[in-house]
């Protein structure tokens, strides 16, 4: 990317205001050192012809050396600030273009034997697979996780859970309950409370599995489900409900829940996979 150095005045860079870090973690900048300009007006220089040796001409000032550092400074706060704004930027277009890549197949027609709030939350897992270039197995052992965990529904958390959390041996914390209690702020179909767990597949924040708000997305939950799931070590050779299993570490250690749902799955994404708004 090309850059123009843009020559700031420092009496204009000193009336400036400074940026300061905000609570959306946006870079700021510390403030710059300016000096004031030295001396008033001295009137016009007599011409050379009348200038005596008793009234030299004044001496070439000698460039102050802080306009050229300040000057640098501000160019590189620019830059960083430009660089920032682009990154934010390009962020929140790839997230667009997922959201975009899975929805791309969505239809009001019910699958399967689904209702339509469970078919469009289908369509979106199986859509997000496909926009990732996941093939079918892919999505048909995310679909048999959603069934199982929330029968394909949406779920927010209000926190009020008073389940002990097996891996610490505890309820939730106040601070850990209102974190779950984000997932209210963003759409959702129902309201839930097992422990804090959030959305389509009830990934938990306190487990790693990221903030409310990715949670309760189920485009972007199914981009973690996946993301994990392809960290698995030959999942594509593996027992699917073991595989759902090993993604979501649930308290049914040979994953037999997700076995229960997964012929289920199996016509579901296979009925997806078929419609013609979904371009292979």
């Amino acid at each position: 990317m090309a850059t123009r150095e843009f020559e700031v005045d420092s009496t204009c860079a000193a009336g400036a205001g400074v940026r300061s870090t905000d609570a959306n973690g946006l870079m700021g900048y510390p403030p710059v050192e300016t000096a004031r300009r030295a001396g008033g007006d001295r009137g016009p220089t007599p011409p050379a012809s009348t200038r005596s040796p008793a009234n030299p001409a004044p001496a070439a000032r000698p460039a102050r050396p802080g306009n050229r550092g300040e000057k640098l400074r501000l160019t590189v706060a620019l830059l960083l600030t430009v660089g920032a704004v682009v990154l934010l930027g390009t962020m929140d277009d790839s997230s667009d273009s997922a959201q975009a890549g899975a929805v791309r197949c969505e239809s009001s027609d019910p699958v399967a034997d689904l209702s339509p709030v469970q078919s469009r939350n289908a369509r979106i897992v199986t859509g997000v697979a496909r926009e990732r270039g996941l093939d079918q197995p892919a999505a048909e052992i995310a679909v048999a996780t959603a069934l199982a965990e929330t029968g394909l529904i949406n779920f927010a958390n209000d926190g009020t859970s008073e389940l002990y959390a097996s891996e610490i041996n505890r309820p939730l914390t106040d601070i850990e309950r209102e974190v779950a209690r984000r997932s209210l702020d963003y759409p959702h179909d129902e309201v839930g409370n097992n422990l804090d767990s959030i959305g389509l597949f009830q990934q938990r924040p306190t487990t790693g599995w990221g903030a409310p708000e990715k949670l309760i997305d189920p485009a972007s939950a199914a981009g973690l489900f996946y993301d994990k799931l392809l960290r698995i070590e030959n999942w594509p050779s593996g027992v699917p409900w073991q595989v759902a299993q090993k993604v979501q570490s649930s308290p049914s250690a040979n994953g037999e829940i997700y076995q229960a749902a997964y012929a289920r799955a199996v016509t579901v994404v296979g009925a997806l996979w078929a419609e013609s708004g979904c371009p292979a």
